[in-house]
């Protein structure tokens, strides 16, 4: 007795152990193209228990059953208690009849709109389970998007996100079909397209199934010609989903944001009108030669150029951010 209570322990134990490690590894994990077993096809290795898996739009992930193994087991038999999330935006394609897709209960898979799970050739051993459950069977066609298996679902069905710059503004909109559990979106902004800033938090409208529009106006400080705005909503339980990056062209935005005047200008000063606040204003001969460097407080009552002889000039406006120039003519 006494031996056998030592074994159920061990057992106990152990089993308590792979459930407490499938949780403290699960990461997100998402994919490049090609074969789901190649770690090279996914920017953080291939998919693991409990993982958040992404397939972005216009990526075909393949099981290929030509391929030494085409199951992807994560599920109770094979030791993952973990709930697995695979979101489909771009393909799952089973391949020569491909494998099958075995996630634990309580796991989830989510085809949004574009995306596909589907097959390539005949055969019956491309299904998708779900605690042991098959829930998809590819001989009855793709499953194309939207569509959900499992306990995943789809926070919000976005319809369109736009935007246009319009008289020193960024006005942006965007439009949701239907919402489940939406608690905000997130506005985020990029010059370079790679690295974003939070600019706005909207609220949701939690569960619904009607349209509903959404809007906001964003005064940039800077751009060198192009803006990139992201959305992303967050759900009440922190869940998130970003959607794809707008790029809007804002390349008459410095000519509105900063104005100097009178130009060409027969007079001794020089004056700037911005909305901006700049640190320092650094005047530059058409060389590149720099003739004067003016700290930015100093601006309220323009610039002084009475000695600048006629010519072309370059005005430089810094800022923390970034740096705007602007081209004057003295005539005298």
């Amino acid at each position: 007795m006494h031996s056998t209570y030592i074994k159920l322990g061990r057992v106990i134990i152990l089993v308590t152990l792979s459930v407490l490690c499938s949780i403290a590894n699960a990461k997100t994990t998402t994919a490049n193209g090609g074969d789901w077993f190649s770690a090279g096809n996914w920017d953080n290795g291939v998919p693991a228990c409990g993982d958040l898996v992404i397939i972005p739009a216009g990526i075909t992930i393949t099981l290929d059953a030509n391929n030494p193994q085409s199951d992807v087991l994560l599920d109770e038999p094979n030791g993952c208690f973990s709930p697995t999330t695979i979101r489909i935006y771009g393909t799952i394609a089973y391949l020569n009849n491909g494998g099958n897709i075995y996630l634990a209960d309580g796991s989830g898979v989510a085809v949004y709109p574009g995306g596909i799970l589907g097959k390539d050739g005949s055969g019956n051993a491309e299904r998708l389970f779900i605690g042991g459950v098959a829930v998809f069977n590819a001989d009855d066609g793709a499953a194309t998007g939207p569509i959900t298996f499992g306990s995943a679902s789809l926070p919000v069905e976005l319809i369109y996100f736009k935007g246009q710059c319009e008289n020193s503004k960024v006005s942006l909109e965007w439009a949701t079909a239907s919402e489940k559990n939406n608690n905000y979106f997130e506005l985020q902004k990029s010059i370079d397209g790679e690295n974003f800033n939070v600019i706005a938090k909207i609220m949701g409208n939690g569960t619904t199934q009607i349209l509903n529009k959404y809007d906001y106006t964003d005064i940039p400080t800077y751009s060198n010609g192009i803006l990139f705005y992201k959305l992303r909503q967050v759900d009440y339980d922190g869940k998130f989903e970003s959607f794809d990056i707008i790029a809007i062209e804002t390349s008459n935005l410095t000519n509105q944001l900063v104005q100097v005047f009178p130009n060409p200008s027969t007079q001794s000063i020089l004056n700037i009108n911005s909305e901006i606040k700049f640190t320092t204003v650094e005047i530059n001969n058409l060389m590149g030669k720099r003739i004067s460097n003016i700290s930015g407080e100093l601006l309220e009552n323009g610039i002084n150029i009475e000695n600048l002889p006629s010519g072309g000039y370059l005005i430089r406006f810094n800022f923390p951010s970034g740096s705007i120039v602007k081209r004057f003519v003295v005539d005298r």
